[in-house]
C-alpha cells in the first residue's frame, strides 16, 4: 500500500525526531531523501539499542528511504540542494534557529525556488522564545514538558523512573505523529493552491499537546485525576487469579456489571452501587466490594476468566508482559512483521505501520547505508551536470 507514492521529501534532520516524522511518509510510499553530512552521516546510526552493531532505531526510522551524501556547509553543496528543491514537495529540518538561513537552506530561500514547497522546522523548542537556541536530547525535552519520570535510588542517585519507555516514549512518538499530520495537511493544501507553507513545531510543545488530557485536567482542576484517584476502584480494577496472573476488568456500566456478577457467581453484588443519576459507577467508596470480588477471582485461572468475560463481551484484558504482547498473533503479531537481513546475515524483525492491508503484509526496503543513493538521486532529480561537477570538485559531494 503506497498512497503517498509520488511525493518527494528532502529530510535534512538529524537523529530521531525528524526521522520519526518522515518515516511515516516513507512507509506509505513517499520518496524520502535522507540528506546526510559527510564523512559519517546522521549519527542516528549510532543510537542504541543495536543488533550486530547496527541501530534498531535507524533500521526502523530510515527504512524505505534513500541516503544522499551532501555537505551543506559548502556553498557548492547548497547549490545541489537548490537544484533538488525545484523537484521536491517538502523539506524537513531540525537544526537550531538561524542555522538553515546561514546555509541558504531556509524556507524564505527555498520557497523562492519552489513556491509549492512545504517546509517543516521540527526543532527542540521552536523558532522563538528563551529556549529556542538550546541544544537538546530527548530527555531534555521530556523534562521540560513534564513527561520524564524520575526516581531517587537508595544510594541517592537520581535516575529514569520505572517506566522510562512509558509516558515519555509515547509522548515522543505522538510528537512525530502530530508533526506528520500537520505536514500532510499542508501538502494537500499545496496540491490544491500551488502554494506551500512554513511549519514551525517545537517537539517540546508536541510532547505537551500529546498529553492534553492530563494537562487540561491539571490546569483546570489542579491535579491529575487518574494519578490522584483513590485505589482500588472495584469496577475498574486489577484482580489476581488462581494461577497468580493478573486480569483487568472494567464493568463500570450497569449492564456490564450485571453480567460480570452473574458470571462470577455473585448475583447479589449487582445492587451494590449508585446507578440512579449516572451511567458509570467505579465503586470507589466501596472498598470491601473489591476484596469480595478478589476472593472470588482467585477461584479460576486468568485464562478461564478471560474466556468467560470475552464471550460475554465484558471489558477485560490480561495484564500482559512485553513478551506476551509481542507473542500474541493478534497484537504484536500483526505489527512485528517487517524482516530485514543485516550485512552479518542476521535476520532482524521490525515493527510495521498501522493500517496494513491486509494486516501483517508490510515489507520494507532496508535502511540505506550512508550515501548509497547519491548518484541515483542526482539523476532522478535532474541536477545539472555543471552543479554536480562543481560540488564534486569542492568536496561537497562524494566522487562518482
Amino acid at each position: 500500500m503506497e498512497p503517498l507514492a509520488g511525493l518527494r521529501i528532502l529530510d535534512l534532520s538529524q537523529l530521531l525526531p525528524g526521522a520519526a516524522v518522515t518515516h511515516y511518509f516513507s512507509d506509505f510510499g513517499a520518496d524520502v531523501i535522507k540528506i546526510e553530512t559527510p564523512p559519517r552521516g546522521d549519527y542516528i546510526r549510532e543510537v542504541m539499542p543495536h543488533v550486530d552493531g547496527i541501530s534498531l532505531q535507524h533500521l526502523t526510522l530510515d527504512r524505505n528511504k534513500r541516503s544522499f551524501s551532501l555537505d551543506l556547509k559548502n556553498p557548492a553543496g547548497t547549490a545541489v540542494l537548490h537544484a533538488l528543491v525545484r523537484s521536491a514537495d517538502a523539506v524537513v529540518e531540525s537544526s537550531r534557529p538561524g542555522t538553515m538561513a546561514r546555509r541558504q537552506a531556509d524556507y524564505a530561500t527555498l520557497s523562492e525556488l519552489n513556491p509549492r514547497i512545504v517546509y517543516l522546522s521540527f526543532t527542540g523548542y521552536g523558532q522563538a522564545g528563551p529556549y529556542s537556541h538550546l541544544p537538546s536530547h530527548g530527555s531534555n525535552l521530556a523534562s521540560f514538558a513534564g513527561v520524564n519520570p524520575i526516581e531517587k535510588r537508595e544510594d541517592g542517585v537520581i535516575v529514569h523512573g520505572a517506566t522510562p519507555y512509558g509516558r515519555y516514549r509515547a509522548s515522543m512518538e505522538l510528537g512525530a505523529l502530530q508533526a506528520a499530520f500537520v505536514m500532510l495537511a499542508a501538502l494537500r493544501e499545496a496540491a490544491q493552491t500551488g502554494k506551500g507553507r512554513y511549519i514551525d513545531i517545537g517537539l517540546v510543545h508536541a510532547l505537551i499537546r500529546g498529553d492534553y488530557a492530563a494537562y487540561t485536567d491539571l490546569v483546570n482542576n489542579g491535579h491529575y485525576h487518574w494519578v490522584t484517584l483513590e485505589q482500588p476502584t472495584p469496577r475498574y480494577a486489577y484482580y489476581e487469579c488462581s494461577d497468580g496472573l493478573v486480569i483487568l476488568v472494567c464493568p463500570v456500566e450497569l449492564r456490564f456489571w450485571s453480567s460480570f456478577c452473574e458470571l462470577i457467581g455473585r448475583p447479589e453484588l449487582v445492587e451494590r452501587g449508585d446507578w440512579s443519576d449516572r451511567v458509570m459507577d467505579f465503586g470507589m467508596a466501596d472498598i470491601p466490594l473489591y476484596h469480595e470480588v478478589q476472593e472470588t477471582m482467585r477461584t479460576l485461572t486468568r485464562d478461564e476468566w478471560l474466556a468467560r468475560f470475552m464471550e460475554a463481551g465484558i471489558p477485560c484484558s490480561p495484564v500482559n508482559s512485553g513478551e506476551e504482547a509481542c507473542a500474541d498473533p493478534y497484537l504484536g503479531g500483526q505489527l512485528l512483521v517487517d524482516e530485514v537481513t543485516l550485512p552479518t546475515g542476521r535476520r532482524v524483525t521490525l515493527m510495521g505501520p498501522l493500517g496494513q492491508d491486509p494486516p501483517g503484509s508490510f515489507r520494507s526496503r532496508p535502511a540505506p547505508t550512508f550515501g548509497r543513493d547519491t548518484n541515483e538521486v542526482l539523476a532522478d532529480f535532474g541536477v545539472p551536470e555543471h552543479v554536480v561537477a562543481t560540488a564534486r570538485a569542492e568536496g561537497a559531494l562524494p566522487a562518482a
